[in-house]
């Protein structure tokens, strides 16, 4: 009940710092919809929201040390974050081929997204807020605060499970569901192991930084190749 409660608060936090964010985009005419306003600040609102949470719920002093952020163990943190990042990635091309061979749009690079129609300014802000500041928030909250907190009085496969399934389900694509529980069950063993969820939000950020470079800079070449 305690995690649902937390979810359900970030959620709630994340919806009005969305509108409190968007609607200025709209206001000011630097987008067209509220819709591709909300695209571009999501990952912020949901980011803040999820620091906050964590914050008051679970981890309220020594906030990033608590977390495992450690400058000494930073160099096995970043081994360790690459070693599962090419497992993720080598399923994630697996998956998105599976995908495409039953006619459905695979993650990567299947095609023109909104994202190839932004400016320099703004295609660099989706870098920052989906591949590095997205991860974080997520990080801290299923794998720093969810699966810590279950950790404390269940297994390390049913704390994993749990906030693997929870971490796929806020993402709200059944298509790739069972991707993202098993990449949740693998953040979750990087944390276990190494005691940070350093290691996790490398993989986590490496992985969505290269979804966004396919849908960015060689979707041309692809398009023009087929």
């Amino acid at each position: 009940m305690h995690i649902i409660v937390s979810l359900l608060l970030a959620i709630l936090i994340s919806a009005g710092l969305l509108i409190f964010l968007a609607f200025p985009l709209m206001i000011l005419g630097l987008v067209g919809s509220f819709k591709s306003a909300s695209v571009l600040v999501i990952s912020l609102a949901q980011t803040a929201a999820y620091l906050l949470v964590v914050k008051l719920r679970f981890i309220k002093t020594n906030f990033w040390s608590g977390l495992g952020f450690n400058k000494i163990e930073l160099k096995n943190y970043l081994k360790l974050g690459l070693k599962y990042w090419l497992a993720i990635e080598a399923t994630a091309l697996i998956w998105d081929f599976l995908l495409t061979k039953l006619g459905l749009s695979p993650s990567g690079p299947g095609g023109r997204t909104w994202i190839t129609g932004l400016k320099f300014l703004p295609l660099v802000y989706v870098y920052f807020s989906q591949a590095i500041l997205g991860p974080l928030g997520e990080e801290v909250f299923f794998r720093g605060y969810v699966f810590r907190f279950l950790r404390q009085k269940q297994s390390f496969f049913k704390a994993a499970i749990i906030s693997a399934f929870l971490f796929a389900l806020i993402h709200l694509d059944i298509k790739m569901f069972p991707l993202l529980i098993l990449h949740g069950y693998w953040y979750a063993k990087m944390t276990e192991k190494s005691k940070s969820i350093v290691p996790a939000y490398t993989a986590h950020m490496l992985k969505n930084l290269l979804v966004i470079w396919f849908q960015t800079v060689p979707v041309v070449w692809y398009t023009n190749l087929r």
